[in-house]
């Protein structure tokens, strides 16, 4: 059990994630929308302090679509 704490008990399902409802549902609009073709809105920018579920959401909400996740960390890349 190397994983931390946080990664071991991540929601797998948006079903299993808590609160901010109202986003949840428009990012899953937004990502459904790419079904029919290329959506007008071609990105989305997720923004607020750290731990209230922005990755989670979009790595359960990935994973309930069928979609493959690439996730980038732009300090990954700061000199």
């Amino acid at each position: 059990e190397s994983q931390p704490w946080s990664s071991r008990f991540r929601p797998c399902t948006l079903k299993e994630i808590a609160g901010n409802e109202r986003a949840i549902r428009q990012l899953q609009t937004w990502l459904k929308s790419w079904g029919k073709g290329i959506p007008k809105q071609r990105a989305t920018f997720l923004f607020g302090p750290p731990g209230v579920g922005k990755t989670c959401s979009v790595i359960a909400l990935a994973d309930d679509l069928g979609y493959d996740l690439m996730e980038v960390n732009a300090s990954d890349y700061r000199t």
